[in-house]
């Protein structure tokens, strides 16, 4: 689905994490067209049953970023912990499947790739964390969802995705008219 060209740049881009990393305006073409066509095609997806035995049992950041996703009220304390996993992913670019109290990893096992979906579409705007930073979560969040797109199989993940890409393009348009406005 994707071409393994774009794959490799990205990995290449996450090892160096982020720094000091040009890429040519064609490659960034080819980035974005990858992105409109998995829009494209997970558009399509209905919403089916959510299956839970897919998933392991002992990836906690998981369980709790998903209980928090299907709250419709979030607490302070899910607030504080969204904020702690924005901060770890965007030191480490990865998240572990469990921590102890103070946010220290138990494991060094990653956690599920989904877990990532729910990070990009759990945090909000507030005091500490602006709207470009989350731009760039989100960017790169959906860098590693390009590179493990074989494990989004589920259609529920699918529209995950979808909406997390919806996202992406709200805060560019956001960017773009704080841009136009100043100039």
């Amino acid at each position: 689905m994707i071409n393994k060209e774009i794959i490799k740049l990205l990995k290449k881009i996450r090892n160096r994490k982020y720094q000091s990393v040009t890429i040519s305006p064609g490659q960034a073409k080819k980035i974005e067209r990858s992105k409109i066509m998995i829009l494209n095609n997970f558009k399509k997806i209905k919403k089916n049953e959510f299956r839970n035995d897919f998933f392991e049992k002992e990836d906690k950041t998981f369980s709790t970023l998903k209980e928090i996703f299907n709250k419709k009220k979030i607490f302070n304390y899910d607030k504080k912990f969204i904020e702690k996993m924005y901060h770890k992913y965007n030191y480490n670019l990865n998240l572990k499947s469990k921590y102890n109290m103070k946010f220290k990893a138990i494991t060094k096992k990653n956690t599920n790739v989904i877990s990532y979906l729910y990070l990009g579409l759990l945090i909000k705007p507030n005091k500490r964390i602006n709207y470009l930073q989350i731009l760039n979560m989100i960017l790169k969040i959906l860098d590693h969802i390009l590179i493990n797109l074989k494990y989004v199989r589920l259609s529920n993940t699918q529209i995950l995705v979808t909406k997390l890409m919806h996202r992406e393009i709200f805060y560019i348009k956001k960017v773009k008219k704080k841009i136009y406005v100043k100039n």
